[in-house]
């Protein structure tokens, strides 16, 4: 009997997972977390662990691996970290004279703002648009818009990509800026703010003092004094680099953080979990920090060995041992001496790391989005009722169609007593249908009860899946979800169903 086999292999699969993880998390008696012993992650994960494919992408035939660190490597806790920028950002306008009641008594609130969505700021409104642009749910500040408010503020309910007043949330950092942006455009509607004159200047002025309250460091230096707070540390995650590594990859660390916030945020995250006589440095054939993505990928920039406290400019062949600054995509081809399908990037910023090294380079590409988990999750929750809501959207498409067909018969002068007694009939039926799925639908969970799932804008794919779905070649929600199909795994991606096909039952063929 094959114990790998149908439906028992993922039962294995979660009990031998389980255990492999409480090895790699075993204590020393001394508190610290240590790696006990190694053992290959086999089997397929469950679905919210899983890598999903949208162009296949065969790993053997992958000679090096860049990852990006923050929400890549290293996950933190959204909430804590994002709670933090938005505490630091708040100290910052309140300093620089926004110091009201109103203001003061702001608090994070995680539902206000998630990934994906676009912020208008001419109007001072947050969009969640579909995969064509279409505006599918907005609210002014923190005040939910109505159809008709939509049609008043937009003479088209579709946003021009190019335009300069709408930006982009495409990472976990934007939470806290978006958070505070809404508040305070309810703010300015209110009882105005000092020196702010719209809406744009509203966001300029945000985006000023968050980058400014980075640029200090306070955040960084809370991080590096209590990463127990704020990074969540997945043993697995070093196993699976270690063994991309033996596999023969080379594996390069490309991060816009600063050398002085990588070195100990990944001293906590990995190093308790390799070997006693390696290093997380020795993982990576390349270090590279404040990259400076997305412009790393979009033109020759300078480079730097750091050495100490000092910087020497590079002007030769590149070291494995050493740490470097800055430079360029260029740069790490020449020195691997690869290009394009030899090299998948992994990051998080659907832009900055995904969009930009796809479309100049042609780097295979991978996204995490930890929301993936929480999404997936609350779409497990929910078949049941899904299954529900679509039967009985089945039943209404059906009378529907009766009814149009009666109507067309009152048309053509062919109408009886009971045609009109039918279709009089038919509009009861179909009111009670609309308010079994109006039940139905406000009881469905989702991950942001503000906005519903991350990937979805209605019915359709929303703008950050098409993103996704375009640039990505893989996505999942955490790096050590690799490690479960091996560094040689071949990801097929799955054949795509088109209307016509699933009405003429062909949609599940290979």
């Amino acid at each position: 009997m094959d114990l790998l086999a149908g439906s028992g292999s993922r039962c294995l699969h979660r009990l031998f997972t389980g255990r492999l993880h409480d090895r790699l998390c075993a204590s020393d008696g001394l508190g610290r977390m240590k790696d006990i012993r190694e053992e290959p992650l086999i089997g397929v994960p469950e679905t919210a662990r899983g890598v999903f494919v949208n162009r296949t992408l065969n790993m053997k035939q992958v000679k090096a691996i860049g990852y990006d660190m923050d929400y890549t490597l290293v996950h933190y806790d959204a909430a804590a970290w994002e709670e933090r920028a938005y505490l630091a950002l708040k100290g910052r306008l309140i300093d620089n004279g926004w110091n009201s009641k109103s203001v003061q008594s702001l608090e994070f609130d995680p539902t206000v703002a998630v990934r994906g969505l676009v912020v208008d700021t001419q109007r001072g409104n947050l969009l969640k648009v579909n995969r064509f642009g279409y505006i599918k749910a907005a609210t002014h500040g923190c005040r939910r818009l109505t159809g008709h408010d939509l049609r008043h503020q937009y003479d088209r309910p579709v946003i021009d990509s190019g335009d300069p007043d709408m930006v982009y949330l495409d990472t976990l950092f934007s939470l806290s800026e978006g958070c505070i942006y809404a508040q305070l455009v309810d703010i300015f509607d209110q009882e105005g703010l000092p020196g702010c004159h719209a809406y744009t200047n509203l966001w300029k002025t945000t985006r000023e003092n968050l980058d400014q309250a980075h640029i200090e460091g306070a955040l960084k230096r809370d991080v590096i004094a209590h990463p127990e707070r704020f990074i969540q540390a997945d043993a697995l995650a070093a196993q699976t680099l270690l063994d991309q590594k033996r596999s023969g990859k080379k594996l390069l660390l490309i991060t816009n953080s600063e050398w002085s916030f990588v070195k100990p945020v990944m001293d906590y995250a990995y190093s308790p979990y390799l070997p006693e006589d390696m290093t997380w440095e020795d993982l990576f054939e390349l270090v590279i920090v404040e990259s400076r993505k997305p412009g790393f990928f979009e033109g020759s920039k300078r480079m730097f060995e750091i050495c100490d406290d000092l910087l020497r400019p590079v002007s030769g062949d590149l070291n494995p041992t050493k740490i470097y600054l800055g430079g360029d995509a260029e740069k790490v081809e020449a020195h691997l001496g690869l290009s394009g399908d030899d090299i998948l990037y992994v990051g998080d910023h659907v832009y900055g790391d995904v969009i930009v090294s796809k479309s100049r380079f042609k780097w295979r590409t991978c996204v995490v989005l930890r929301e993936l988990e929480q999404e997936l999750e609350a779409l497990s929750k929910d078949h049941p009722l899904q299954t529900q809501i679509n039967e009985l959207m089945k039943a209404k498409e059906d009378l529907e169609n009766e009814g149009n067909d009666l109507r067309l018969l009152g048309l053509r002068k062919r109408a009886t007593d009971q045609t009109r007694a039918r279709r009089e009939a038919i509009r009861i039926e179909v009111d009670d249908l609309d308010k079994q799925l109006g039940e139905i639908l406000s009881s469905l969970q989702s991950a942001n009860p503000s906005w519903g799932h991350m990937m979805r804008a209605g019915n359709d794919e929303s703008l950050l899946a098409q993103q996704v779905e375009r640039y990505a070649c893989i996505y999942t929600s955490r790096v050590s979800n690799l490690g479960f199909y091996t560094p040689f795994k071949y990801f097929r991606a799955p054949r795509l169903a088109l209307p016509h096909d699933q009405e003429m039952g062909h949609w599940f063929e290979p």
